[in-house]
């Protein structure tokens, strides 16, 4: 289903660099399976959207555009890469991400409203 994804990858390297002393990074991990995706789901007790589940099949997890740099690591299972760059979150990060995301911004009633699998 992503067989567009390198050449659009390189195509963004190159707007990207041009004129810039920049290296962006795009770090993409293998496939998740049926498995772990129902898995994530039952223990989010969430259904994630199809087009997240697609991009799972594709990649389990990613971090796109980031810098070649510094890493931080926080209390979850990602690492953030420098000052830039977006983390998808795959099936093992996932749930920790949004548990420790419910800490800082559940809403006044303790509703979860959001799925965050994007930082």
């Amino acid at each position: 289903m992503y067989t567009w994804l390198p050449n659009k990858i390189e195509e963004a390297k190159h707007i990207i660099l041009a004129g810039r002393n920049t290296r962006p990074d795009f770090k993409f991990k293998s496939s998740a399976s049926h498995a772990e995706i129902e898995r994530c789901e039952k223990e989010l007790g969430y259904a994630l959207p199809n087009s997240y589940k697609e991009f799972l099949k594709f990649s389990n997890g990613a971090n796109i555009f980031c810098n070649i740099g510094p890493v931080f690591e926080f209390d979850t299972a990602a690492s953030w890469y420098g000052d830039s760059g977006i983390i998808i979150q795959g099936t093992s990060s996932i749930i920790q991400f949004n548990q420790e995301q419910d800490r800082i911004y559940l809403e006044d009633n303790d509703e979860k409203s959001t799925l965050l699998f994007v930082i």
